[in-house]
């Protein structure tokens, strides 16, 4: 069986990892098709603009505004909408200053959509060491 796949873009928000000065070897999404199925896969999208820049440092609501526009233009780039979204997963750098925030946000850009699974992790400040976020 042939598996097809691609890279999704959306250059018009938020560019792609290998496009950095320091180039990161993922894509930010993939189309994936199988038979009559089609699968996209999402990933690595944060709080970033179109040239790669870490923005809205220190404001998490402004954050994740700007990454559920970003998740949203790469979903309509392959005629999407979070509909079709199955599954969420939302990582924290400090789950108990963002919890409360990012659970409100999310909520209400969710609830215009059917709700779909969703999970929540915490993530070391030593993965962050030396970024911003």
């Amino acid at each position: 069986m042939s598996v097809e796949r691609r890279p999704v873009s959306a250059p018009s928000v938020l560019n792609e990892a290998y496009d950095y000065d320091k180039p990161v070897p993922f894509s930010r999404a993939f189309r994936v098709d199988i038979k009559d199925v089609t699968i996209l896969f999402i990933s690595g999208t944060a709080s970033v603009d179109e040239a790669g820049r870490s923005i809205h440092i220190g404001d998490i609501e402004a954050q994740t505004k700007r990454m559920f526009k970003n998740v949203t233009t790469l979903l309509e780039a392959e005629g999407a909408t979070w509909n079709e979204v199955v599954r969420t997963t939302f990582y924290h750098r400090d789950i108990d200053r963002d919890y409360e925030i990012v659970s409100k946000l999310r909520g209400e850009f969710l609830r215009r959509w059917d709700w779909n699974a969703s999970r929540r992790a915490w993530v070391s400040r030593r993965s962050f060491a030396g970024r911003n976020c």
